[in-house]
C-alpha cells in the first residue's frame, strides 16, 4: 500500500502483507499493488488417431508445480506405432521419437504424440528371403528387408524391421526412408557383422559404411555392430537427422583408407545410450584422421560410452572419441556421457595444437558439455590429451569431470586456441590439479583418485560429489551412465557417474596444486561421507604420511594449508574420524613434489633427489627435466650423455652447462624419429650444449620467448619430413650457434625445407654458423633451403654466416618466404648439384617479397654455374654477381676475405664490403658474428663479420 500526497503525489510504503486477503483502513489517496508467483504451470497433451497419451503423474486440471517432473507416455492403438513428439517439446528431451519422455515443468507446455498405421517386417535367422516378412514368414536378411521396405514405402504409414535373436552378416546397407530398426530382445540379443571389405577407391563414399542413414526419422535401436576383417570402413554414417539408441560397436578396425570416423553424425543426429568400445581408426601414408564419432553437423551425445578407442599412428590426427568440425555445426551437446581411454597416437610429432579426446572446431559451433567424464586420455606426442577447443561461437561445460588426461610429457585436461578461453566457460567441473590458469567459471574444483579402482569410473568419494549444479534435464527418473539416479544426496555429482551415499564413515582430499617451487604453500580440501558425520576430528600428516602434523575439529581443519620448505617428495595422509569412534583414512604417496631453485646433473652423481647438490647430481638431464617446475635452473657438468628418449622442457626450465657446448654432449643415439631437445614452453632456455645424432630435429622450439644459445648442433640424419634438421625453431631465439654436418633426404613426392634451421613463426637466429648440411634426394621434387629456410613473414636471419651446405635437388643457401629478413649475413661457397628453383644462394618468393640488407652473395654454384640469387627479393647494399639493380647500396665488386680457401670469411682489409652497408637501428649495441662491435666506424660493413679498427696512434688536433 503507498499513500499519495495530493499536493505533490508523492509516495510514501504504508505496509505490506504476504497473504491472499489483505484487510485494511483506507486513508486518503492510496495505491495497492499485488505480486503473483507462479506455483505452477499447465501441461496440455493429446493424441492423433491412432492412439493414447498418458500423465504422470495425473492432474484434473493439468497444472503441475513448477519445476516437478512430468512423465508422459505414448501408446499406440493396435495396427499404429508411435512416430514422434510435436509442438512444444522441452529442449531438455534429446530423443523426441521416443514413446515415453519426462521434464521439467518449467512453462507451459502443449504436447501431441503422433501415429501411424504400422507395417511391420520381420527378420529371423530362420527366415528366407522370399517369405513374405511376416512375423510367421520372416525376412533372412536385413539387406532384403530393408529393399522391401523402400519399395513400398508410403509417407501415411509407419514402418520398422524387427530382428529376432542371432548373428547376422550383410554388406553396405542405404536405408532413404524413415524407418526403425530395432532388435526385439535389445542390445546383445543380436549381432549385425558388417562383410565390407573397402579399398581406395570407395573409401569417401556411401559405400563405406555399414549403415548409410540418409532419412530423417530412421531409427537404430538395441543393435550390436560388428566388423568381420580389419579392412572395413564405418560402422554408421548419419547423414540426416538419426536416432542411434540403445546400439554399440565393439572392435571395429577401419581399413588404412580415407575414413575419418566409425560413427559419422550430423543434421541434428542423436547418439543416444550407446557403446563404442575398442575402436581403431587406421592411417596409410602419413595421413590424418578425426574422430571416433566424427561430427559435421549438428548433433547430440547422450548417456553414451566411448572407451578404449585410438587413432592409430596418425601424425596430424585429433579427436579420438569425438570430434566436430565445420561451420556447418552450430549446436552440439555432449550430455551424461563416459570418455575414458582414448589415445590419439601421434608419436614423432610435436605439434601442440592437434589431439583431445573431444576436439572442437567450428566457428558457428555453440557447445554444450554436460555431466560428462573425460578421464585417461592420451596424446601419444605433445599436444591436447582431454577438450581441446580450437575454433568455437561459445562452450558451456557443467559438472565435467576432467582427471589425469594426459599427453607424452604433462597432464593436459584441455587446451584452447588462441581467444578460445574467453569464449567458453567451466561451471562446476573437476580438474587434475592444479585447474588449467584458462579456465574461466566457478565452483571448480581439483580432485585426486575420483574413482572406485583401476578401470571403474563409478565415483568414489572426492570434492566433485555433490559439489554440481542442477540441470533442467534432471527429473526425478533421470539416470547417470550406469543406469543409477542421477541425483543422489546433497547434490549432483560432476561427471556421467553418481555416487551412492555410504554408510560407514569414508574420507577424501584434493590440492591446489601438487608440483611446485621451494617453498611452496599448497591448500588442501578434505571431504568426508557416511551416515554418521557428527564431530568430525581431522588429523593431517603433510609429509611423510605417519607424523601428524595438523589435527582438530574445527571446520578450518577440513580446508588447511601447508608450506614446504624443503625440495622432495612428499607424501599426504588424511584420517578422519566422528564421536562414534569410527575411522578413515586416505594416503597419496609422493602426491607432493617440491622442487629447489637450482638442480644439477653430473656423470658421477649419485642420483638422489632432490638433485639439490653436485653430489647428489642427477646423471642424465633426462631425469632433473623431470623433477624440475617454472623458474628452475638445471646446471650440467662435462660429459656425453646417452639419451634414451627426448629432453622436453614443458616448464619455465633453463637447462644450461657449466662449461660449454665443446664438452658437453646431448647424444640421441640415431634413434628413429628422435629429437635431442625440445623446448615447449614460455621462458624456456636452452645453453650451452653440443646436440647431436638425432633422427627428426637436433632442437625444436614451439614458443616465442623460447631461447636456444650457444649451442652446436650437428649430425642429425632425417628424413624428408625433419624439416629443420639441425634446428627446427617454430618461434623463439636461437643465437651464438654452429649448425653443421646435418642431413636429411626426401623421397617419394615430398620434398623438404631448411636441413640447417628452419624458422617459422616469427622465429629470430643471430649470431649462427650454418654450415655444410646436406640435403639429399632420391626423387624429381625440389627441397628448399639445405642451409637455412624461412618459412614465415617476420623471421629473421641477422649476422650469421651460411656456407658450404649441399643440395641435390633445390637451393642450397637460404630460401625465404615473403615478409622474411636477411640481415648482415655471408651466404657463399654452397652448392647443388641436379637441379635448383632459379638459384642456389638466395631463393626468394615468387610474390611478395624477402628483406635483405647488407648481405653477400657469391660463390653459390650449380655444378661449376654461379646461381647466386632468384625471386622476389627486396633489397639494399647487396654484394652479389650479377648486381641487383632494385634498392640502393649494391655492389658486384668480389668480397675479399682473410682465408676463404680455409673458411675463413672474415673481413679482409680491402675488401670491397668495408663501409658500404646501411646502418640500422637494431645495431647500436650488439656484435657481429665473431662478437665485435657491429658498429665501429660511422657506416656498417656488408656481411656477418664487421672488419675492426687497426692498432695505431691517433692524433686529436684543435
Amino acid at each position: 500500500r503507498y499513500g499519495i500526497d495530493r499536493d505533490t503525489f508523492a509516495e510514501t510504503l504504508l505496509g505490506e502483507a504476504a497473504t491472499n486477503e489483505l484487510v485494511y483502513t483506507h486513508t486518503d489517496l492510496e495505491r495497492l499493488e499485488w505480486y503473483f508467483a507462479r506455483e505452477g504451470v499447465r501441461v496440455t497433451t493429446s493424441a492423433g488417431g491412432g492412439g493414447a497419451v498418458e500423465v504422470a503423474p495425473p492432474s484434473e486440471t493439468g497444472f503441475y508445480t513448477t519445476n516437478s517432473t512430468v512423465t508422459i507416455t505414448a501408446t499406440p492403438s493396435n495396427g499404429y506405432a508411435f512416430v514422434s513428439w510435436e509442438g512444444e517439446v522441452p529442449p531438455s528431451v534429446v530423443d523426441p521419437y521416443a514413446t515415453n519422455i519426462s521434464f521439467l515443468a518449467d512453462q507451459p507446455r502443449g504436447l501431441t504424440a503422433v501415429f501411424k498405421p504400422a507395417v511391420t517386417f520381420y527378420v529371423s535367422t530362420t527366415g528366407l528371403d522370399s517369405n513374405n516378412g511376416s512375423e510367421s514368414l520372416p525376412f533372412a536378411t536385413l539387406t532384403n528387408a530393408v529393399a522391401q521396405v523402400t519399395a513400398v514405402y508410403n509417407s501415411a504409414n509407419a514402418y520398422a524391421i524387427i530382428i529376432e535373436d542371432g548373428e547376422y552378416t550383410h554388406g553396405n546397407i542405404q536405408i532413404n526412408v524413415p524407418l526403425t530398426i530395432k532388435s526385439r530382445n535389445g542390445l546383445d540379443s543380436v549381432t549385425l557383422v558388417n562383410s565390407i571389405v573397402i579399398n581406395a577407391g570407395t573409401a569417401s563414399t556411401a559405400a563405406n559404411v555399414a549403415f548409410y542413414l540418409n532419412a530423417d526419422g530412421i531409427v537404430l535401436d538395441g543393435l550390436l555392430l560388428r566388423a568381420a576383417s580389419t579392412a572395413t570402413g564405418r560402422a554408421i554414417t548419419a547423414v540426416k537427422r538419426a536416432i542411434i539408441r540403445n546400439c554399440a560397436v565393439r572392435n571395429w578396425q577401419t581399413a588404412n583408407y580415407s575414413v575419418d570416423g566409425i560413427v559419422v553424425v550430423t543434421g541434428g543426429s542423436i547418439l543416444d545410450r550407446c557403446e563404442i568400445i575398442n575402436c581403431l581408426l587406421r592411417s596409410s601414408g602419413g595421413q590424418p584422421r578425426y574422430g571416433i564419432v566424427y561430427v559435421y553437423g549438428n548433433a547430440v551425445v547422450s548417456e553414451t560410452v566411448i572407451t578404449n578407442c585410438s587413432l592409430y599412428s596418425q601424425p596430424g590426427s585429433s579427436g579420438s572419441a569425438i570430434f566436430a568440425s565445420g561451420t556447418a555445426v552450430n549446436s552440439l551437446l555432449i550430455r551424461n556421457s563416459l570418455i575414458a581411454k582414448c589415445t590419439s597416437d601421434r608419436v614423432g610429432t610435436t605439434d601442440l595444437t592437434l589431439g583431445g579426446a573431444i576436439y572442437l572446431s567450428g566457428a558457428n559451433m555453440k557447445a554444450v558439455i554436460e555431466n560428462v567424464t573425460l578421464a585417461h586420455c592420451k596424446d601419444i606426442g605433445l599436444g591436447v590429451a582431454g577438450l581441446n577447443v580450437r575454433s568455437i561461437a561459445s562452450l558451456a561445460a557443467r559438472n565435467v569431470l576432467f582427471y589425469d588426461n594426459r599427453n607424452s610429457s604433462t597432464v593436459k585436461d584441455v587446451g584452447f586456441a588462441a581467444g578460445m578461453a574467453a569464449k567458453s566457460q567451466f561451471d562446476n567441473c573437476a580438474f587434475t590439479a592444479p585447474i588449467p590458469a584458462e579456465i574461466v567459471g566457478s565452483g571448480n574444483v581439483t580432485v585426486y583418485e575420483p574413482f572406485g579402482g583401476e578401470g571403474v569410473y563409478q565415483p568414489a568419494l572426492s570434492p566433485a560429489v555433490d559439489s554440481g549444479v542442477g540441470l533442467d534435464w534432471m527429473t526425478t527418473d533421470a539416470t547417470d551412465v550406469f543406469g543409477n539416479p542421477r541425483v543422489k544426496g546433497a547434490a549432483v555429482d560432476m561427471g556421467a557417474g553418481e555416487r551412492s551415499p555410504s554408510g560407514p564413515l569414508v574420507c577424501s582430499f584434493s590440492c591446489d596444486k601438487t608440483r611446485d617451487f621451494v617453498p611452496t604453500s599448497i591448500a588442501f580440501q578434505a571431504v568426508a561421507d557416511g551416515a554418521n558425520l557428527d564431530g568430525l576430528t581431522y588429523l593431517w600428516s603433510f609429509r611423510d604420511g605417519k607424523t601428524i602434523d595438523l589435527s582438530g575439529s574445527d571446520p578450518t581443519h577440513a580446508t588447511p594449508s601447508f608450506t614446504y620448505t624443503d625440495a622432495g617428495y612428499w607424501t599426504v595422509k588424511l584420517t578422519v574420524t566422528n564421536n562414534a569412534g569410527e575411522s578413515a583414512s586416505m594416503v597419496a604417496s609422493n602426491l607432493i613434489l617440491a622442487v629447489p631453485q637450482t638442480l644439477y646433473v653430473s656423470t658421477n652423481g649419485t642420483a638422489e633427489l632432490p638433485y639439490d647438490t653436485w653430489a647428489r647430481a642427477a646423471r642424465s638431464p633426462l631425469d632433473a627435466v623431470d623433477f624440475a617446475v617454472d623458474n628452475c635452473t638445471i646446471l650440467v657438468s662435462n660429459g656425453i650423455y646417452a639419451l634414451n628418449r627426448d629432453i622436453i622442457l614443458a616448464a619455465a626450465v633453463a637447462l644450461r652447462s657449466v662449461e660449454g657446448p665443446e664438452v658437453t654432449i646431448l647424444d640421441r643415439g640415431n634413434q628413429s624419429g628422435s629429437r635431442v631437445v625440445y623446448l615447449n614452453y614460455a621462458n624456456t632456455v636452452l645453453d650451452g650444449f653440443t646436440c647431436q645424432r638425432a633422427q627428426l630435429y637436433n632442437i625444436q622450439s614451439g614458443i616465442s620467448s623460447a631461447l636456444v644459445t650457444n649451442c652446436i648442433s650437428r649430425q642429425c640424419a632425417g628424413s624428408y619430413d625433419s624439416r629443420g634438421a639441425g634446428a627446427r625453431m617454430e618461434a623463439g631465439t636461437i643465437t651464438h650457434c654452429q649448425i653443421y654436418n646435418n642431413s636429411n633426404y626426401s623421397t617419394g613426392g615430398q620434398g623438404t625445407w631448411g636441413t640447417g634451421i628452419y624458422l617459422a613463426g616469427g622465429a629470430f637466429a643471430n649470431c649462427c654458423v650454418i654450415s655444410n648440411n646436406t640435403m639429399g634426394a632420391n626423387n624429381t621434387v625440389l627441397s628448399q633451403g639445405a642451409g637455412v629456410y624461412l618459412a614465415g613473414a617476420n623471421t629473421v636471419l641477422r649476422n650469421s654466416l651460411v656456407c658450404g651446405n649441399r643440395s641435390v635437388r633445390g637451393s642450397a643457401g637460404v630460401h625465404a618466404v615473403s615478409g622474411a629478413a636477411v640481415e648482415n649475413c655471408t651466404i657463399i661457397d654452397n652448392t647443388c648439384s641436379t637441379a635448383h628453383p632459379g638459384a642456389v644462394g638466395l631463393v626468394g618468393p615468387g610474390s611478395g617479397s624477402v628483406n635483405v640488407t647488407n648481405t653477400i652473395i657469391w660463390g653459390n654454384l650449380f655444378v661449376a654455374t654461379e646461381l647466386n640469387y632468384a625471386g622476389m627479393i627486396k633489397a639494399g647494399a647487396v654484394c652479389t654477381t650479377p648486381l641487383m639493380t632494385a634498392g640502393e647500396g649494391h655492389i658486384d665488386t668480389p668480397p675479399t676475405f682473410r682465408g676463404r680457401a680455409a673458411g675463413d670469411y672474415r673481413l679482409a682489409a680491402d675488401s670491397s664490403c668495408v663501409e658500404r652497408g646501411i646502418r640500422a637501428p637494431w645495431m647500436d649495441g650488439t656484435t657481429d658474428l665473431a662478437g665485435a662491435p657491429r658498429i665501429v666506424r660511422k657506416k656498417v660493413d656488408i656481411g656477418c663479420y664487421e672488419y675492426p679498427l687497426l692498432p695505431g696512434t691517433f692524433l686529436f688536433l684543435r
